[in-house]
């Protein structure tokens, strides 16, 4: 558990990316549409899941990001929830812990990118200290309220990016007798340059990007990427 617990606790074995550097206070919050069936396919196309074609179409609009910048990197600290969930687990229950990992940004394949997910994902579910905080949630909450803000944006201002998949509404929803068409996480972007939340809803998985307008200095192109890197992962699907 300790050795575990350490490798928890350790930066990311790779630099922050220069492209996204700064940390203002002000926020931008971008939106696009993906089809569920679409992504699915993908993922199985490439051995994977959902929740890893998801991860693999952010790093790849942030690959092609950094590409329309003219600046090269092959790997950056990247932040996502891994679900603890076991079939023992009841009905609704949400659990999860954080994991940071090395992501395969300059990986120009999908469907490698895809492959290395994978493996993040499926060795993070086996470390014994994934779930710490839990543990030390009581002796946290004792600590005043300056102490506790700044444990937190020390753990979480290890990571250029934060992503995560919330799971499916599989029916449509109703407000005031009106039907829902679509919704739009907004994650919080706990001193990162940016938080990509994918929310699926009625079989369309609706994206929503919370960034940081200082640490992306062309949204444009930012919002234009994302989409592209999803769009190259989709295609694995026509291929399967």
């Amino acid at each position: 558990f300790a050795m575990s617990l350490r490798r928890m606790l350790m930066p990311p074995d790779t630099p922050h990316s220069p492209a996204l550097s700064g940390s203002g206070s002000g926020y931008r919050l971008d939106t696009f549409d993906v089809a569920f069936n679409d992504l699915k396919a993908a993922g199985k196309a490439a051995g994977g899941s959902v929740n890893d074609a998801f991860l693999a179409g952010v790093l790849g609009g942030v690959r092609r990001y950094h590409e329309k910048l003219s600046v090269t990197v092959d790997s950056m600290p990247v932040a996502i929830p891994v679900s603890l969930r076991t079939d023992s687990d009841p009905m609704g229950a949400n659990k999860f812990a954080g994991a940071r990992f090395v992501a395969p940004v300059g990986e120009p394949d999908p469907k490698t990118r895809i492959a290395a997910i994978h493996r993040f994902i499926t060795d993070a579910r086996m470390e014994p200290a994934l779930g710490f905080l839990d543990l030390l949630a009581p002796v946290l909450s004792r600590l005043p309220e300056i102490a506790l803000t700044a444990i937190a944006g020390q753990m979480t201002g290890l990571s250029d990016l934060q992503a995560s998949n919330l799971g499916a509404i599989g029916r449509p929803l109703y407000l005031a007798g009106a039907r829902v068409t679509r919704i739009y996480p907004m994650g919080p972007r706990p001193g990162i340059p940016a938080m990509v939340a994918m929310l699926t809803y009625d079989g369309t998985c609706c994206i929503a990007v919370n960034f940081d307008p200082e640490a992306i200095t062309d949204p444009a192109a930012f919002s234009t990427c994302l989409r592209e890197g999803f769009d190259e992962v989709i295609a694995l699907a026509a291929t399967d």
